[in-house]
C-alpha cells in the first residue's frame, strides 16, 4: 500500500476507536445500573423474610369469650424451612448476581478501547504493510494474505497443504470480526480449513488475546494472532467434519466428484444423470425434466422444441440437419432427404416439382436461368433447357 492508503486505513480505524470508546462508557453506566437494581431487589426480598421471622418469634395470644386463651408460635418445621431454604436461596441469589455483575464489568474492562493518536495507528498499518506481502485496503477493509498454509496432526505424522488464505477486517466496524477466506484443498464436508466455516474463524483460546489487541489498537499483533491460529491445528477445536484426518484419509462413501467443477460434494447435494453417467453438484447442475419421456436429463442431453418451447431430451427430439433446430414428436415428423440423406423438419422439406421426391431446401431450389424451371440437384443435372442460350 502507498502512504495515502495507509493514512486512510489508520483514519478509518481511529474513527471507530473514538466511537467505541464513547459507547463503552455508556455501556458501563447502563450495565452497572441494571445489575445494582437486580441485586437491590433480592436484598429487599431477603430483608422482608427476616422481618417476618422476627415477628413470628413473638407469641400471639388469642382470648375467647369463655375465658380461655390460645398462644400461637411458629412451628419448628416452618421456621427451619424458612431459614434453610427461603432465606438461604435469597442470599445465594444475591451472591450469584453480584458475581455476574463483577464478571460483566471485567468483560467490559477487557474490551475497553484505548485512546491512540492517528500517528500511532499509522505506524501500526505501516508495520502490517511491511510484515506481509500483498496487503490491500479497499472499501474500508484491510486484507492481509496468509500464504502457504500447511497443518500437521498432533503426532506430526501427517501434513496437509491447504493453500493461501486472506484475513479481512472491516476497519470501520472491526467488532463484527475477522473474515478468513481462500484455500484450495477441501475436506469431504467442503471445509477449506479445520477452524474456518463460512469465512468465520474459530479463535479458541486466542479469542481474548485477539480481542484485547484489537481494542488496544495493536493491529499488527492482532493479525499475528490470526495468522498463528490459521497456521495451527487444534484437534479439539476443529469444526464438525473438519478434523485433519478428513483431508488425508477422507471418507468419501457418501460423496461424489462433480463432473463439471471436480469438487467433492455430498450425494444429497447433487444429482446423478444416467443419460451420460455423470453426477453434478447443485452449483453446476443446469439439467432439466424431459416433458416427453419424463426423465431427468443433464444440460448436454436437453433441448428446447423450436415450435412449442417444451423441454425435451435428445432421444425424444428430432434434430434437423438443415436448420439445426430441435423439435418434439408432436410438432414435426422426421423426414429424410432423398439426396443428402439428412434428417429435415417440416419447414426444411420440399417436394421436387420434376421427380416429386421429398428433398431438403439445400438440395432443391435450382432454378434454370432460361426457362425458370425449378428442380432438385439430381434433376437439375439432367435438365435440358430449350430456351437457354447455348
Amino acid at each position: 500500500m502507498n502512504d495515502k492508503l495507509i493514512l486512510r486505513a489508520a483514519a478509518k480505524f481511529k474513527a471507530w476507536m473514538d466511537r467505541a470508546r464513547q459507547d463503552n462508557k455508556t455501556q458501563i453506566i447502563t450495565a452497572a445500573k441494571y445489575d445494582i437494581d437486580r441485586i437491590s431487589v433480592r436484598i429487599e426480598n431477603a430483608s422482608q423474610w427476616m422481618k417476618k421471622i422476627q415477628m413470628a418469634r413473638i407469641p400471639k395470644v388469642r382470648s375467647y369469650s369463655d375465658g380461655n386463651s390460645h398462644t400461637g408460635l411458629l412451628s419448628k418445621d416452618v421456621y427451619r424451612h424458612i431459614i434453610q431454604n427461603t432465606i438461604a436461596e435469597a442470599i445465594d441469589s444475591i451472591l450469584i448476581h453480584a458475581k455476574y455483575a463483577s464478571t460483566r464489568l471485567k468483560s467490559i474492562d477487557r474490551t475497553d478501547v484505548a485512546e491512540l493518536t492517528l500517528k500511532d495507528l499509522i505506524e501500526e498499518i505501516k508495520a502490517i504493510n511491511d510484515g506481509w506481502c500483498g496487503v490491500e485496503f479497499r472499501d474500508n477493509t484491510l486484507k492481509v494474505p496468509i500464504n502457504n498454509v500447511c497443518l500437521s496432526d498432533t503426532n506430526g505424522n501427517n501434513e496437509v497443504s491447504l493453500g493461501d488464505f486472506n484475513a479481512e477486517l472491516d476497519l470501520s466496524n472491526p467488532i463484527n470480526g475477522i473474515r478468513v477466506s481462500g484455500g484450495n484443498n477441501y475436506s469431504a464436508c467442503g471445509l477449506s480449513h479445520p477452524h474456518i466455516r463460512d469465512e468465520h474463524l474459530c479463535f479458541g483460546e486466542g479469542e481474548d488475546m485477539a480481542s484485547v489487541a484489537l481494542c488496544q489498537g495493536r493491529l499488527e499483533d492482532y493479525f499475528r494472532i490470526i495468522e498463528a491460529i490459521v497456521r495451527t491445528y487444534n484437534e479439539g477445536g476443529a469444526y464438525e467434519g473438519g478434523e485433519l484426518v478428513d483431508w488425508y484419509e477422507p471418507d468419501r462413501s457418501d460423496s461424489f466428484i462433480c463432473a463439471n467443477c471436480e469438487e467433492w460434494t455430498y450425494n444429497d447435494d447433487g444429482r446423478y444423470y444416467e443419460c451420460c453417467d455423470i453426477s453434478l453438484c447443485e452449483a453446476c447442475d443446469s439439467g432439466g425434466y424431459c416433458n416427453s419421456c419424463g426423465g431427468d436429463k443433464c444440460e448436454e442431453c436437453m433441448n428446447i422444441c423450436e415450435a412449442c418451447d417444451e423441454c425435451i431430451c435428445n432421444k425424444c427430439s428430432m434434430s434437423c440437419g438443415v436448420c439445426c433446430n430441435h423439435y418434439c414428436d408432436s410438432c414435426t415428423s422426421e423426414r429424410i432427404c432423398d439426396i443428402c440423406q439428412n434428417t429435415m423438419c417440416d419447414e426444411c422439406a420440399k417436394i421436387c416439382p420434376e421427380c416429386e421426391k421429398e428433398v431438403c431446401v439445400d438440395c432443391c431450389g435450382n432454378i434454370c436461368s432460361g426457362c425458370g424451371h425449378d428442380s432438385c440437384d439430381r434433376c437439375c443435372e439432367s435438365h435440358e433447357c430449350l430456351l437457354q442460350e447455348s
